[in-house]
C-alpha cells in the first residue's frame, strides 16, 4: 500500500507490477521495463513516485500518479544489488551493493553522492536506515557490523 493508502502495487508476472486505486479497487496503470523478475516494489515517502528493483540488477523510478518511468537509477551491470532503502524525504535513496558496499544516490538526477564500505568481508545483505531528518546513514550487516555514516560532511 501507499502510505496515504489511495492505491497498492502487486507484481504480475515476471516483469510488471501494477498499480491499483484502493477505493475503487480498479488498475490504474501497469509498470513495465525489467528485463527480469521484479524483486521489490514501493512508495517514496511521499508517495509520489514508484520504485521498483528487478533480478536484471536495475532500479527504475516511476510517477505514482500516470505510471511513467522517470528514470532508470541503476543500470542492469555486474554489481549485485540486494536492497535500497529512500530517505525520509525521498531525495536519496541507499542501495546495498551486496559486497559490504552502500551507495547513496540522489533520486532527482541518479548522480552518486556518496559510497561506503561497511567491511571488507563480503556479507549477504546490509540492513540500511536512515535518520529521521536524512543526515545519517546507519548499516548493519549478517556478520554482526554496524556502521553509521554521516550524509552531510562525508
Amino acid at each position: 500500500f501507499s502510505h496515504d493508502g489511495s492505491f497498492f502495487l502487486y507484481r504480475t508476472g515476471r516483469d510488471t507490477v501494477v498499480v491499483v486505486d484502493s477505493e475503487t479497487r480498479q488498475k490504474r496503470y501497469t509498470l513495465a521495463g525489467h528485463a527480469d523478475y521484479i524483486m521489490e516494489a514501493a512508495t517514496s515517502p511521499d508517495d509520489s513516485m514508484i520504485l521498483t528493483f528487478a533480478r536484471d540488477q536495475s532500479v527504475r523510478i516511476w510517477n505514482a500518479t500516470d505510471g511513467q518511468e522517470l528514470r532508470v537509477l541503476v543500470e542492469s551491470g555486474n554489481q549485485y544489488l540486494s536492497g535500497w532503502f529512500f530517505s525520509p524525504d525521498g531525495r536519496l535513496i541507499a542501495l546495498d551493493a551486496q559486497d559490504s558496499e552502500v551507495q547513496v544516490r540522489e533520486i532527482e538526477s541518479g548522480g552518486l553522492l556518496h559510497v561506503f564500505r561497511i567491511s571488507e568481508d563480503p556479507v549477504r545483505r546490509v540492513e540500511l536506515a536512515f535518520s529521521p531528518e536524512g543526515s545519517f546513514l546507519a548499516a548493519g550487516n549478517d556478520k554482526g557490523t554496524l556502521k553509521v555514516f554521516d550524509l552531510v560532511s562525508g
